[in-house]
């Protein structure tokens, strides 16, 4: 595609929608903008979405659950905004790396770097870990975030009612 299609796609996620106009009709459209970007695509805008407004983020990162498209830029990118400021980006990152389907073998080498160059003092580092390992050996993972209210991802870290099959 080209850099002309990125900025559309991101155009279209920046414009003003209303809760259920998102949910029930633009998501869609977004959904079907995103489908035939590459992983150059997905890499201008993996080095862009720290620029883009909060709502945008949020957005970027829920649509991304919907695509058959685990590339190292959509996981990477999903993994960069952990480290958002917004509890609601971080959340709604973490519950899209969950719901991605087993990422492809071909990732696995790149995956796994991820992995390892997680700081330890990352709150979230042995939760993500747990994940991403799980998703490398295409094991099921389950996570309760749907439940969580706005605001339980913070400095002290996540506080869950369940959070099981993470670890082996």
């Amino acid at each position: 595609m080209g850099k002309e299609e990125v900025d559309q796609f991101i155009a279209f996620l920046s414009r003003e929608y209303s809760i259920d106009e998102w949910s029930d009709l633009a998501v869609l459209e977004a959904i079907d903008l995103a489908e035939p970007l590459t992983i150059v695509d997905w890499h201008s805008i993996r080095l862009r979405w720290k620029e883009m407004g909060e709502e945008v983020q949020s957005r970027l990162a829920e649509l991304v659950s919907d695509l058959d498209i685990p590339n190292q830029e959509v996981i990477g990118m999903l993994i960069e905004m952990l480290s958002s400021n917004s509890s609601d980006v971080r959340l709604t990152s973490l519950d899209s790396l969950n719901s991605l389907a087993p990422f492809p073998a071909d990732l696995s080498q790149e995956i796994q770097r991820i992995i390892d160059m997680l700081p330890n003092e990352n709150y979230l580092q042995p939760i993500l870990k747990s994940l991403l390992s799980a998703k490398l050996e295409q094991r099921d993972t389950y996570t309760c975030f749907e439940d969580l209210p706005l605001g339980t991802i913070s400095d002290q870290g996540i506080r869950a009612e369940r959070i099981s099959n993470l670890d082996p």
